[in-house]
């Protein structure tokens, strides 16, 4: 089955179109001949791929392992042939790229003006994305690398290799001038006293948070607002009496915000920042050359040790 790249293209792309029809028209194939490539498939397998519903097919589990394991390999396949093409002195291929709302904001912006400075012909995907669909996407070929945050103790696939590459820790965050500033902090009363702003990827730091506050005063504070946009997040902290729990790089890094971190007695909760990326890139000339801009980008800017490396 997987020997035969062309099946898995055909198998791939009636997952992502629903319909035959639709899939066969992306692919300029006839329905039948399509149908045929599945159809063979199965019966090497001895399995069903695909079930009928009223709107098109539908993969079975059978169907969304083998779609899995086909996309990653013909991601594999198309990295390794691009990797080829440019030591051949061809052209550099697609990159797919995806960042945590630092990075995608400070970092990878300059980053991606070095690479194309060295391979002006590379063509980068560029998208914002939480961690957790991240490694979904790294898994089924559907990226490359991936920017943000990750903790020391989380186990990658065998095919991955992660990168800490800088600390960052969490803290309340509010604007200059913000009210809490003016009350004694020894005690944790003043944070349940003003309303918190929810930022997506930190959602349950924030719940970590509350259960300490909780534990110390008997009480604890919802957020007001679940915000999805960091640039939302930090407009609503400079311009009202919110606080958030937000790590430090978006103080340090994001310009034209009037904030600041509260101290408090809470313990400081932590992780490392970096790449993680397909065991398939390593040694490739666009990895080697992003690498190298990363590391020259985070010299010149005010960034934390790993706290792994502190850890150990």
């Amino acid at each position: 089955m997987f020997a035969n790249l062309q099946a898995l293209r055909r198998l791939v792309a009636i997952a992502d179109c629903g319909t035959v029809h639709a899939a066969a028209e992306m692919l300029s194939l006839t329905q039948p001949a399509l149908s045929r490539s599945i159809r063979l498939l199965e019966e090497e397998w001895n399995v069903q791929l695909f079930e009928r519903h009223p709107r098109g097919l539908r993969l079975t589990p059978f169907g969304e392992r083998a779609c899995q394991h086909a996309r990653h390999l013909l991601r594999e396949c198309q990295l390794a042939e691009d990797d080829l093409t440019a030591l051949s002195g061809g052209g550099m291929g697609l990159i797919r790229l995806a960042g945590a709302p630092v990075w995608m904001s400070t970092i990878l912006p300059q980053v991606i003006v070095d690479m194309h400075e060295l391979y002006p012909d590379l063509q980068i995907q560029l998208s914002s994305m939480k961690f957790t669909v991240a490694l979904e996407e790294l898994d089924n070929g559907g990226l490359d690398i991936y920017c943000g945050g990750f903790q020391k103790t989380e186990k990658m696939p065998s095919f991955l290799v992660s990168q800490p590459l800088f600390g960052t820790r969490l803290n309340v965050v509010a604007r200059k001038g913000h009210p809490i500033l003016s009350r004694p902090l020894a005690r944790l009363d003043p944070l349940l006293d003003y309303p918190w702003v929810s930022y997506m990827s930190d959602r349950a730091y924030l719940g970590m948070l509350m259960d300490k506050v909780q534990a110390a005063t008997g009480q604890r504070k919802e957020a007001v607002v679940f915000c999805d946009s960091m640039l939302a997040a930090l407009n609503l902290l400079n311009n009202g009496n919110y606080l958030a729990f937000l790590p430090s790089t978006f103080i340090t890094l994001m310009p034209g915000f009037d904030l600041q971190i509260i101290s408090t007695d809470i313990a400081e909760v932590g992780f490392d920042s970096g790449i993680i990326f397909r065991r398939s890139l390593e040694r490739s000339l666009v990895l080697d050359a992003f690498q190298s801009s990363i590391r020259n980008r985070l010299a010149e800017g005010s960034f934390d040790p790993l706290l792994s490396t502190q850890a150990d």
